[in-house]
């Protein structure tokens, strides 16, 4: 029972909703654990050697939660080619007694994040509202056992097409996963500045 009650806990401390009533629709939040992205705008994903991309195409508030499409692309051979196109889902759970009761001590419960597959290695991603969606610097099972993983990294861009990305741009920024990071909210437009 009580492996169940730190598992809500920690649950609720990193997979809550992000605050995203504080941005506007053209905003970025970085923090220690997650890049949440404006839709329409390139996010870079990087590991070693591995560069891929994300982008949030259309975000859809719908009765069961808010749907996020979007696109996946991997760097090969000096370009990015565009490996697949997907939905996540974030689900607004039904207003039960138990989810009542743990909204009232956790303030909301947990529901956790969709799981992007990428060439070698796994990351958490969800739709946060119309607007955003997140990219965690987190792996593996994104509901129970999400580790960090030390070894990624993201960079937001202003770009809306991935043909415009220049991968030797010394203006790209890459935040990496770090336990004690406060939240930065930058406008997407002066992210390189």
């Amino acid at each position: 029972m009580l492996k169940i009650i730190v598992l809500i806990i920690v649950c609720s401390l990193f997979f809550s909703e992000r605050d995203v009533t504080a941005m506007t629709a053209e905003d970025i939040s970085v923090d220690g654990t997650a890049v949440v992205m404006p839709v329409g705008r390139v996010l870079l994903i990087k590991k070693n050697e591995y560069l891929a991309a994300i982008k949030f195409v259309r975000n859809e508030i719908r009765e069961d939660g808010v749907s996020s499409k979007y696109e996946y692309y991997e760097y090969e051979k000096g370009a990015f080619l565009r490996k697949k196109d997907d939905l996540i889902l974030r689900k607004v759970p039904k207003k039960t007694f138990w989810y009542n009761l743990t909204s009232f001590f956790f303030h909301g419960v947990a529901v956790g994040p969709s799981r992007l597959k990428l060439s070698s290695f796994i990351l958490c991603i969800d739709a946060a509202d119309e607007s955003h969606s997140t990219v965690y610097f987190w792996g593996g099972d994104c509901y129970r056992e999400a580790k960090p993983d030390q070894k990624v990294q993201l960079a937001p861009t202003p770009l809306m097409n991935i043909s415009q990305v220049d991968v030797n741009n010394e203006k790209i920024r890459w935040f990496g996963y770090k336990e004690q990071n406060e939240r930065i909210i930058i406008p997407i437009d002066k992210i390189w500045d």
